[in-house]
Formats: C-alpha cells, structure tokens, sequence
C-alpha cells in the first residue's frame, strides 16, 4: 500500500458530545495507522482544501464522528481503489449488514466488489485530482448536501463513486444534520 495523506472534518466550538466523537475518531483513525490534518473549513470548501492540500495520488477524507470496526478497514479500502483508477471516490458502507442496501435506489451497479453509488459520505478514499469546483452548491433543504455534490462532480468529469459494502464504518453523531450551515 502507498502512502495516503488523511483529512478529518471539523468545526471550531464542538459541544462536549461532539468532542468525545472527535476524540474516538481520532483514535480510530491512529488504530488504521493515520494521523489526519484537520480541515475547519465549511462545506464544499473542506474537500477543495483537502485536495489543494494532498501530496500522495490517493487520501483518506472523514468526517469527525465515525470509527471503525477493525484496525485494517482504511488499509484495505486503500488497497482496492489502487486497482480501480476509474473511481475518484470509494466509501465504506454504513452497517455491517448492507444487505438491505443491495436493493437502495442511491445504488446503480454492483461492480464485483464495489457498489457504484450517486455519492459516498462519512469516510472515503479520494484521488488526487478529481475534485474541481464546478460551481455546484450544497442545498440542504432539498437534500442536496457536500457528498452529493461531490459525487455529482465527480460523475461530470467522468469518473464513478462506490462504496465497498463488505467493509463499514459506524456513525457516531447519526443523521442529525449537526454540520448543517457548518
């Protein structure tokens, strides 16, 4: 495995909920053999900054509320998007069970062992080089936030998004929208 730069989200003033999902976020990352560069930047604007900011052809981009369930979880998910040049993105699922997912309408193909998805969230492994800013905003209310648009660049500029379902992360903070207007 090459060597992978990595990026953790977070915003200044965490409530003390927030801050022990930080703290175990951390560790998470430390027990996958990352040191993360903390992005306090809001929005879209963290995954510009990350990508200004990488100096290896791959990097690991999370957000500051997720861990994982084994130490080699970011290894292998670096592993397999070494041999898939045509994905600018490739997640982790969100359950240790995705089997209720084969069948989601977020999902487009199965490509062996990746699942081709419109967008990946929470934690994932980016290629240097296939985030531009289109100009494309995050809209919330219509649900339409920052991985969204991301996924949707990345689809533009011809590359596929994924996620590898047979490895997962766990969400901390759940779908509460606290980096809402963040």
């Amino acid at each position: 495995m090459q060597k992978v730069d990595c990026f953790m989200c977070s915003t200044e003033n965490l409530s003390p909920e927030r801050q022990y999902f930080e703290r175990l976020t951390l560790c998470s990352l430390f027990h996958n053999g990352f040191t993360p560069q903390v992005l306090y930047k809001p929005l879209l604007l963290r995954y510009y900054e990350a990508e200004q900011r990488t100096s290896t052809p791959l990097y690991v981009f999370c957000d500051n509320d997720i861990k994982f369930p084994a130490h080699d979880t970011l290894p292998k998910l670096i592993e397999i998007m070494e041999k898939h040049p045509e994905y600018s993105q490739l997640g982790l699922g969100w359950s240790s069970d995705m089997s209720r997912e084969r069948n989601s309408s977020w999902k487009i193909s199965e490509n062996g062992e990746i699942w081709d998805f419109n967008h990946v969230g929470g934690c994932m492994v980016i290629r240097k080089g296939t985030i531009k800013d289109l100009g494309y905003k995050a809209e919330y209310e219509s649900g339409y936030g920052d991985d969204r648009v991301m996924g949707k660049i990345a689809r533009e500029l011809g590359y596929k998004v994924g996620i590898v379902p047979s490895l997962y992360f766990t969400h901390l903070g759940g779908d509460y929208g606290y980096f809402k207007g963040d």
